[in-house]
């Protein structure tokens, strides 16, 4: 290709000197200049899938995250949906999700539970073996009690029964 471009006065191409360093059947792959550029892993990244490459197999946490994480993590998810204007309304999210409005509501209604709250939820332990150790049903009273306050007593209470079961591992 070299010479046709020279036979036609055209420039030759630029050498990589970048090729010049690997060996000889490295030396004209395809996409070579692309990975070295790092856009592959960006590009991975992008669509949600990891470049994997040779050693340790990544660990894998134990257990599951309780169901009440996943669910406050997902009422986030949805507010912001709705507040950024790609949803129009919980109506519409309920449609999306394939589940009703009052379920949609009830899992919405979370958003509204004192920060605090939130954050205990969010850095609950996981689940080993069994079910979870506070339930969305246990929770749900106290999201639709507005007062923060209020709040933090029934959670308080919840958190006070956990402790005397004596099945429940304390971290």
């Amino acid at each position: 290709m070299v010479d046709a471009a020279a036979s036609f006065n055209e420039v030759q191409p630029a050498v990589n000197n970048a090729s010049t360093t690997r060996t000889t059947s490295d030396a004209n792959k395809p996409g070579d200049d692309f990975s070295e550029r790092g856009d592959v892993t960006a590009i991975l990244t992008k669509h949600g899938w990891r470049l994997i490459r040779d050693g340790k197999e990544p660990s894998v946490p134990e257990g599951r995250i309780p169901r009440i994480t996943r669910l406050l993590a997902l009422a986030h998810r949805c507010y912001d949906l709705v507040r950024d204007g790609v949803i129009i309304n919980q109506s519409e999210l309920a449609h999306y999700g394939q589940i009703s409005t009052t379920r949609m509501s009830q899992i919405m209604w979370l958003d509204n539970l004192a920060p605090d709250i939130q954050e205990q939820i969010l850095d609950l332990p996981r689940t080993i073996q069994g079910r979870d150790a506070i339930l969305e049903r246990e929770v749900r009273p106290i999201a639709k009690t507005l007062d923060w306050d209020d709040q933090r007593k029934m959670w308080a209470d919840i958190l006070q029964r956990l402790r005397k079961c004596p099945l429940t591992e304390q971290n």
